[in-house]
Protein backbone atom coordinates (compact mmCIF):
# COMPACT_ATOMS: atom_id res chain seq x y z
CA UNK A 1 0.00 0.00 0.00
CA UNK A 2 2.83 2.43 0.80
CA UNK A 3 6.30 3.20 -0.46
CA UNK A 4 8.36 5.17 2.07
CA UNK A 5 11.56 6.87 0.95
CA UNK A 6 14.21 8.53 3.11
CA UNK A 7 16.68 10.39 0.92
CA UNK A 8 19.92 12.25 1.43
CA UNK A 9 20.01 16.01 1.54
CA UNK A 10 21.32 18.04 -1.35
CA UNK A 11 25.09 18.56 -1.29
CA UNK A 12 25.93 21.08 1.47
CA UNK A 13 29.02 22.35 3.23
CA UNK A 14 29.28 21.00 6.78
CA UNK A 15 31.58 21.45 9.74
CA UNK A 16 32.23 19.17 12.69
CA UNK A 17 31.42 20.63 16.12
CA UNK A 18 32.06 18.39 19.11
CA UNK A 19 31.82 15.23 16.98
CA UNK A 20 28.51 16.41 15.47
CA UNK A 21 28.26 17.33 11.79
CA UNK A 22 26.28 20.53 11.20
CA UNK A 23 25.49 22.27 7.89
CA UNK A 24 26.82 25.80 7.50
CA UNK A 25 24.35 28.66 7.37
CA UNK A 26 22.75 29.33 3.98
CA UNK A 27 24.81 32.45 3.11
CA UNK A 28 28.20 30.84 3.77
CA UNK A 29 27.07 27.61 2.10
CA UNK A 30 26.08 29.49 -1.07
CA UNK A 31 29.32 31.50 -1.11
CA UNK A 32 31.52 28.41 -0.70
CA UNK A 33 29.56 26.48 -3.34
CA UNK A 34 29.95 29.32 -5.87
CA UNK A 35 33.73 29.55 -5.31
CA UNK A 36 34.05 25.74 -5.34
CA UNK A 37 32.34 25.55 -8.75
CA UNK A 38 34.80 28.16 -10.13
CA UNK A 39 37.68 26.14 -8.65
CA UNK A 40 36.40 22.94 -10.30
CA UNK A 41 36.07 24.69 -13.68
CA UNK A 42 39.69 25.91 -13.42
CA UNK A 43 40.85 22.38 -12.54
CA UNK A 44 39.01 20.89 -15.51
CA UNK A 45 40.51 23.44 -17.91
CA UNK A 46 44.04 22.89 -16.55
CA UNK A 47 44.15 19.41 -14.95
CA UNK A 48 47.98 19.30 -14.67
CA UNK A 49 48.46 22.79 -13.20
CA UNK A 50 49.76 22.42 -9.61
CA UNK A 51 49.25 26.14 -8.92
CA UNK A 52 45.46 25.73 -9.17
CA UNK A 53 45.50 23.05 -6.46
CA UNK A 54 47.31 25.43 -4.07
CA UNK A 55 45.35 28.55 -5.10
CA UNK A 56 43.75 30.71 -2.39
CA UNK A 57 40.41 32.44 -3.07
CA UNK A 58 38.63 35.39 -1.52
CA UNK A 59 34.85 35.62 -1.18
CA UNK A 60 32.41 38.35 -0.18
CA UNK A 61 32.59 37.57 3.55
CA UNK A 62 35.18 34.76 3.68
CA UNK A 63 38.93 35.09 3.11
CA UNK A 64 41.90 32.80 2.52
CA UNK A 65 39.78 30.01 1.01
CA UNK A 66 41.71 26.92 -0.10
CA UNK A 67 40.23 23.66 -1.42
CA UNK A 68 41.66 20.15 -1.06
CA UNK A 69 39.35 17.73 -2.88
CA UNK A 70 35.92 18.15 -1.16
CA UNK A 71 37.32 19.91 1.91
CA UNK A 72 37.88 23.63 2.37
CA UNK A 73 39.90 25.64 4.86
CA UNK A 74 38.84 29.27 5.20
CA UNK A 75 38.87 32.30 7.49
CA UNK A 76 35.41 33.45 8.60
CA UNK A 77 34.22 37.06 8.80
CA UNK A 78 35.11 36.99 12.53
CA UNK A 79 38.70 36.00 11.72
CA UNK A 80 38.44 32.36 12.81
CA UNK A 81 40.10 29.62 10.76
CA UNK A 82 37.59 26.85 9.98
CA UNK A 83 37.44 23.60 8.04
CA UNK A 84 34.33 22.45 6.18
CA UNK A 85 33.51 19.45 4.03
CA UNK A 86 31.21 19.21 1.00
CA UNK A 87 28.83 16.28 1.40
CA UNK A 88 25.24 15.10 1.28
CA UNK A 89 23.81 14.35 4.72
CA UNK A 90 22.40 10.85 5.24
CA UNK A 91 18.66 10.33 4.84
CA UNK A 92 18.34 8.80 8.33
CA UNK A 93 20.90 9.47 11.05
CA UNK A 94 20.91 8.59 14.77
CA UNK A 95 23.48 9.37 17.45
CA UNK A 96 23.09 7.81 20.90
CA UNK A 97 25.27 8.13 23.99
CA UNK A 98 24.62 6.73 27.44
CA UNK A 99 26.51 6.83 30.72
CA UNK A 100 25.62 6.35 34.38
CA UNK A 101 24.58 10.00 34.72
CA UNK A 102 23.28 11.07 31.31
CA UNK A 103 21.76 9.93 28.04
CA UNK A 104 21.71 11.82 24.75
CA UNK A 105 19.81 11.06 21.56
CA UNK A 106 20.03 12.98 18.31
CA UNK A 107 17.90 11.82 15.36
CA UNK A 108 17.65 13.42 11.93
CA UNK A 109 15.55 12.53 8.87
CA UNK A 110 16.60 14.73 5.96
CA UNK A 111 13.82 14.04 3.49
CA UNK A 112 10.76 11.82 3.87
CA UNK A 113 8.16 10.97 1.26
CA UNK A 114 5.34 8.42 1.46
CA UNK A 115 3.75 7.29 -1.81
CA UNK A 116 0.35 5.64 -2.18
CA UNK A 117 0.90 2.46 -4.22
CA UNK A 118 -2.77 1.58 -4.79
CA UNK A 119 -4.11 1.51 -8.35
CA UNK A 120 -6.27 4.43 -9.53
CA UNK A 121 -5.51 6.70 -6.61
CA UNK A 122 -6.24 10.42 -6.68
CA UNK A 123 -3.12 11.33 -4.66
CA UNK A 124 -0.08 9.20 -5.59
CA UNK A 125 2.09 11.11 -3.08
CA UNK A 126 0.54 10.85 0.37
CA UNK A 127 3.07 12.81 2.46
CA UNK A 128 5.86 15.15 1.36
CA UNK A 129 7.73 18.21 2.70
CA UNK A 130 6.58 21.63 1.51
CA UNK A 131 9.07 24.44 0.97
CA UNK A 132 7.96 27.63 2.73
CA UNK A 133 7.29 30.53 0.38
CA UNK A 134 9.32 32.98 2.46
CA UNK A 135 12.75 31.32 2.17
CA UNK A 136 12.96 28.30 -0.15
CA UNK A 137 16.79 28.39 -0.27
CA UNK A 138 17.19 28.18 3.50
CA UNK A 139 14.61 25.37 3.75
CA UNK A 140 16.67 23.08 1.53
CA UNK A 141 19.45 23.02 4.14
CA UNK A 142 17.16 21.99 7.01
CA UNK A 143 16.17 18.43 7.87
CA UNK A 144 12.53 17.32 7.58
CA UNK A 145 12.61 16.08 11.19
CA UNK A 146 15.25 16.62 13.87
CA UNK A 147 15.05 15.44 17.48
CA UNK A 148 17.55 16.14 20.28
CA UNK A 149 17.17 14.91 23.86
CA UNK A 150 19.59 15.27 26.76
CA UNK A 151 18.49 13.69 30.04
CA UNK A 152 20.31 13.32 33.36
CA UNK A 153 19.86 11.23 36.47
CA UNK A 154 21.00 12.18 39.94
CA UNK A 155 22.93 9.64 41.97
CA UNK A 156 20.72 9.88 45.07
CA UNK A 157 17.31 9.57 43.42
CA UNK A 158 15.64 7.90 40.47
CA UNK A 159 14.24 11.15 39.07
CA UNK A 160 15.05 11.72 35.40
CA UNK A 161 15.58 15.35 34.39
CA UNK A 162 15.40 16.56 30.81
CA UNK A 163 18.05 19.25 30.45
CA UNK A 164 17.33 19.70 26.76
CA UNK A 165 14.52 18.57 24.47
CA UNK A 166 14.06 19.88 20.94
CA UNK A 167 11.98 18.60 18.06
CA UNK A 168 11.88 20.37 14.73
CA UNK A 169 9.44 19.31 12.02
CA UNK A 170 9.37 21.17 8.73
CA UNK A 171 6.09 21.99 7.04
CA UNK A 172 4.60 19.03 5.14
CA UNK A 173 1.47 18.12 3.18
CA UNK A 174 -0.72 15.05 3.67
CA UNK A 175 -3.10 13.89 0.91
CA UNK A 176 -5.30 10.85 1.60
CA UNK A 177 -8.18 9.66 -0.56
CA UNK A 178 -11.11 7.42 0.34
CA UNK A 179 -9.63 4.40 -1.47
CA UNK A 180 -6.61 4.42 0.85
CA UNK A 181 -8.79 4.69 3.97
CA UNK A 182 -10.92 1.71 2.83
CA UNK A 183 -7.78 -0.33 2.06
CA UNK A 184 -6.31 0.47 5.50
CA UNK A 185 -9.53 -0.52 7.28
CA UNK A 186 -9.68 -3.80 5.31
CA UNK A 187 -6.03 -4.51 6.18
CA UNK A 188 -6.55 -3.83 9.91
CA UNK A 189 -9.90 -5.66 10.20
CA UNK A 190 -9.69 -8.90 12.21
CA UNK A 191 -9.88 -12.02 10.07
CA UNK A 192 -11.73 -15.10 11.30
CA UNK A 193 -9.95 -18.44 10.83
CA UNK A 194 -12.15 -21.48 10.06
Amino acid sequence: MFYISLTKSKVVWTEAKKSRVKPLIADINAELEEIYMKHQEERQLNPNDKAILAKHYRGKTLTDIQFVDDTVEYVSAKGRRKIAKRQALEGFWVEYFSSAKCTTIHLRINSLQIDNELDSTIFPVMLHPVAPKASPNEYADKAFLELSIYETKTAKSNIVQFKYFKILIQEFAINIDQGLIVALLAFLAPQSVR
